[in-house]
């Protein structure tokens, strides 16, 4: 029994350039493993579910530009925050268990570039952003703060060739299984 509304406004400038501004919540509802399963991972980790785990929500603002200088040059850039309320995370201990965590939040950014220079040449590339943060000041891991991907593609008649590159930077592990942490 969960309401999921999302508004969307646009406003388009001569038929191309658009900014738009979007609310939107959300929920997710914690897994059957997250709930009930114990279980031993391939790499010997032990997970035990946790049926106290309740459904995540989450409420998320952005706004976002458009501009198609024309069919050769695109690009984009939008920016967002969302509010998690009983985020499903992980404890990472022995077992590791599900958990819901309070006071989440996400701030990020979005850019991508298309250039099509001719009809079979297409160069693309997008940069993203994200900063989560726990209110509590716990970390968050295995989130990148920041992704980077780069893609060529070259369109042949029978053939599509695609030569890309991503990056990301660290994430943020933790080793629960040293005994000197």
């Amino acid at each position: 029994n969960h309401l999921s509304p999302k508004v969307n406004l646009m406003y388009t400038s001569y038929g191309k350039r658009s900014f738009t501004l979007a609310y939107s919540e959300g929920f997710r509802a914690p897994s059957l493993s997250e709930l009930y399963l114990e279980y031993q991972t391939s790499y010997g980790l032990f997970h035990k579910g946790n049926p106290e785990v309740t459904p995540e929500k989450v409420k998320s603002i952005e706004m976002k530009y458009e501009h198609p200088h024309n069919n050769i040059l695109y690009w984009s850039i939008s920016v967002f925050h969302n509010r998690y309320e009983n985020m499903i995370d992980f404890k990472y201990a022995i077992p590791v268990l599900a958990i819901n965590r309070e006071g989440v939040t996400g701030t990020g950014l979005e850019y991508l570039l298309r250039w099509t220079p001719t009809e079979k040449l297409i160069f693309s590339g997008s940069y993203s952003h994200l900063d989560m943060r726990d209110l509590d000041g716990a970390s968050i891991l295995y989130r990148s703060k920041h992704r980077g991907k780069i893609n060529v593609q070259y369109i042949m008649n029978l053939i599509n060739v695609q030569l890309g590159i991503k990056a990301w930077s660290n994430q943020i592990y933790e080793d629960f299984l040293d005994e000197c942490h």
